[in-house]
Formats: structure tokens, sequence, C-alpha cells
């Protein structure tokens, strides 16, 4: 389970995981590029109509660009 919270004062986002663990700022962007390219894979497995393929590979090689441009971890 994965709870966003937002902080009372500075507005900021920290996000709570399941295991206990606290993710924030920097860690998030990551977290959301990482499960941005997993979800657009899975949506390229499923999906059949041409136009929407590409519409889902360019959207997916947009974010493999962010990834590679903030030298996120692969």
């Amino acid at each position: 389970m994965v709870k966003i919270a937002q902080t009372a004062f500075s507005g900021a986002y920290s996000m709570y995981t399941g295991e206990g663990a606290l993710i924030n700022g920097a860690n998030m962007e990551r977290f959301i590029r990482c499960q941005n390219v997993e979800r657009f894979r899975r949506l390229l497995d499923r999906v059949t109509e041409e136009s929407d393929r590409q519409m889902i590979i360019n959207l997916l090689a947009d974010e493999l660009q962010k990834q590679k441009d903030a030298g996120d971890p692969r």
C-alpha cells in the first residue's frame, strides 16, 4: 500500500510505502518516472489499435528520456 500525504506547512508531498519507507522530493520523482515506464510497457502489451500504440510508444520514449536526463539508475 502506498499513501501520499501533503505536509501542512511546506506543501511538499511525501509518500509512505507499505514497507515503512519514506519517499520525497527527487526520490519521489524517480519513483514516478519508473512507475510511468512500467505502466506504458504494460499498456503496449494490451493495446492493439495502431494509433494508440504510437501514442504510448511516444509517451514511453519521453519518459525514458526523462530518466536518462535525470541520471536515474536502470
